[in-house]
Protein backbone atom coordinates (compact mmCIF):
# COMPACT_ATOMS: atom_id res chain seq x y z
CA UNK A 1 0.00 0.00 0.00
CA UNK A 2 1.44 3.38 -0.97
CA UNK A 3 2.14 5.86 1.80
CA UNK A 4 0.33 9.17 2.04
CA UNK A 5 2.32 12.40 1.80
CA UNK A 6 2.01 12.81 5.56
CA UNK A 7 3.35 9.32 6.18
CA UNK A 8 6.22 9.91 3.77
CA UNK A 9 7.08 13.10 5.67
CA UNK A 10 7.02 11.22 8.98
CA UNK A 11 9.44 8.63 7.62
CA UNK A 12 11.65 11.38 6.22
CA UNK A 13 11.81 13.15 9.59
CA UNK A 14 12.36 9.90 11.49
CA UNK A 15 15.17 8.92 9.12
CA UNK A 16 16.82 12.31 9.52
CA UNK A 17 16.57 12.02 13.31
CA UNK A 18 18.21 8.59 13.22
CA UNK A 19 20.97 9.92 10.99
CA UNK A 20 21.64 12.81 13.37
CA UNK A 21 22.12 10.31 16.23
CA UNK A 22 23.90 7.64 14.16
CA UNK A 23 27.39 8.09 15.60
CA UNK A 24 26.02 7.91 19.15
CA UNK A 25 24.14 4.65 18.59
CA UNK A 26 25.77 1.42 19.76
CA UNK A 27 27.37 -0.51 16.91
CA UNK A 28 24.91 -3.44 17.18
CA UNK A 29 21.99 -1.00 16.80
CA UNK A 30 23.67 0.61 13.78
CA UNK A 31 24.15 -2.84 12.24
CA UNK A 32 20.52 -3.81 12.87
CA UNK A 33 19.18 -0.60 11.37
CA UNK A 34 21.50 -0.96 8.37
CA UNK A 35 20.42 -4.56 7.74
CA UNK A 36 16.72 -3.68 8.12
CA UNK A 37 17.12 -0.85 5.63
CA UNK A 38 18.90 -3.08 3.13
CA UNK A 39 16.23 -5.73 3.64
CA UNK A 40 13.60 -3.33 2.32
CA UNK A 41 15.04 -3.54 -1.18
CA UNK A 42 13.91 -5.96 -3.82
CA UNK A 43 16.16 -9.04 -3.77
CA UNK A 44 17.94 -8.07 -6.98
CA UNK A 45 18.56 -4.53 -5.70
CA UNK A 46 19.85 -5.26 -2.19
CA UNK A 47 23.56 -5.15 -3.06
CA UNK A 48 23.14 -1.79 -4.80
CA UNK A 49 21.08 -0.38 -1.92
CA UNK A 50 23.60 -1.67 0.63
CA UNK A 51 26.38 0.18 -1.19
CA UNK A 52 24.33 3.37 -1.51
CA UNK A 53 23.38 3.38 2.18
CA UNK A 54 26.97 2.72 3.26
CA UNK A 55 28.22 5.55 1.04
CA UNK A 56 25.50 7.89 2.35
CA UNK A 57 26.32 7.12 5.97
CA UNK A 58 30.02 7.64 5.33
CA UNK A 59 29.41 10.94 3.54
CA UNK A 60 27.14 12.27 6.29
CA UNK A 61 28.82 10.72 9.34
CA UNK A 62 29.79 14.08 10.86
CA UNK A 63 26.68 16.10 9.92
CA UNK A 64 25.25 16.02 13.46
CA UNK A 65 28.53 17.15 14.99
CA UNK A 66 28.77 20.09 12.60
CA UNK A 67 25.32 21.33 13.65
CA UNK A 68 26.07 21.26 17.40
Amino acid sequence: MPLSEGEQRILQCLGAAVLLQWNDLPTPVQQQLFEHAVGMAEADQSAQLKERIARFLHTHKDDARASR
